[in-house]
């Protein structure tokens, strides 16, 4: 039980934090720099890793 509760808590704020972040760059003009960009893919590509991995490691 308490195996379930942790990865449920690791997914949920994996995906709310992701989609936070994809978001906010997305969104607001001022935060597309070089640097951002880069910290958007990770967002992303983490974001894939939550929604396609994590379910099945459950």
């Amino acid at each position: 039980m308490l195996h379930l509760v942790a990865y449920l808590t690791v997914f949920i704020v994996c995906i709310l934090g992701n989609l936070l972040l994809v978001f906010l760059i997305r969104r607001k003009p001022h935060l597309r720099t070089p640097a951002l960009c880069f910290v958007f893919n990770l967002g992303f590509a983490d974001l894939l890793v939550g929604i396609f991995c994590i379910p099945y490691d459950l």
